[in-house]
């Protein structure tokens, strides 16, 4: 089986790592990695057959194209003692 997946840069970084842990153990699946920059790209993309499935796409009007939400994250902003007095904006 022929697997084509589309990442963003963050996708790749967070969730390449484990799919590729899981599917060491799925033998005769051959996978194909593309990257993307662009939300356009990528629609175009799965519209032709290119890929099968994208990581990292934000969601499409209702019915385009189906997605599904995986996780959330949460960001922090760390700075040091220094900046601590310092009025940030």
């Amino acid at each position: 089986m022929n697997l084509s997946i589309g990442l963003s840069e963050h996708a790749a970084f967070v969730v390449l790592p484990k799919l590729l842990a899981i599917l060491a153990r799925a033998p005769g699946i051959v996978l194909r990695i593309r990257n993307f920059d662009h939300r356009n790209e990528v629609i175009s993309l799965l519209d032709s057959g290119e890929l099968d499935l994208t990581v990292g796409v934000p969601h499409t009007p209702a019915g385009r194209i189906l997605s599904e939400h995986l996780f959330e994250e949460a960001f922090v902003c760390s700075f040091a003692r220094s900046i601590r007095k310092q009025t940030l904006s």
